[in-house]
């Protein structure tokens, strides 16, 4: 749905959501009260209290905002993904090392410029993001909602992780979103520590770990 079909009321939910997920980034969880949130959107107090009685449901729901398009954000890079592990698969039938290793290194080098790109241009996502996951006193219907959430880019990365032949795709897809999310948060949070070169060499010793027979050593 675009924004121009929406009406007043959907647009002005999805404006207290959009701030309500500033203020995470800016102040933190804890930050987001309905004064916070209301001034953030430019609406009255009101408004907010008549969209979301409840803190914990405005919380969630604006989390939920931002993995959904972050989802609409990927679908494409997914597709490009696809194609190289069919590559990979189609090289590694034929027996084709040198072109099986040019795969691998597509693969890596995208999931290395997706790392920094969310760093550059999507710092408050992250942000977000660390906030849900990352905080040992949120509550536990928070982290379920997160985890559940998560769970959708898990199955995706599942399916390319099958198609690359895995005996296990659902541990790989876990292992290797942990390992994104680690170098994103590391490059967010120590600007500098983290550069392309470390995550590529990074990323590289994760699949050859997991893609042991293929010809990544």
């Amino acid at each position: 749905m675009t924004s121009n079909t929406l009406s007043k009321g959907e647009k002005t939910r999805l404006n207290i959501l959009r701030a309500t997920l500033r203020v995470i980034a800016s102040a933190g969880r804890s930050g987001v009260t309905h004064r916070a949130v209301a001034k953030e959107a430019g609406v009255s107090l009101s408004l907010t209290t008549y969209y979301f009685k409840d803190l914990s449901e405005l919380l969630i729901d604006a989390f939920r905002l931002h993995k959904e398009e972050l989802h609409q954000q990927l679908a494409p890079i997914f597709l490009v993904y696809q194609e190289d592990v069919s590559l990979l698969q189609q090289y590694r039938q034929q027996g084709d090392h040198q072109g099986a290793e040019r795969a691998v290194t597509a693969i890596v080098d995208q999931l290395s410029d997706f790392v920094f790109t969310q760093v550059e241009s999507d710092p408050q996502g992250l942000m977000v993001e660390m906030s849900f996951f990352f905080d040992m006193h949120m509550p536990e219907n928070f982290r379920q909602a997160a985890y559940q959430l998560r769970q959708r880019f898990v199955d995706d990365l599942a399916q390319l992780c099958e198609g690359i032949g895995s005996d296990d795709p659902a541990a790989d897809a876990e292992i290797i979103i942990g390992t994104i999310q680690r170098l994103q948060y590391e490059a967010l949070s120590v600007p500098g520590y983290t550069s392309p070169d470390k995550v590529r060499q990074q990323l590289r010793r994760v699949l050859r770990m997991l893609w042991g027979d293929s010809p990544i050593h």
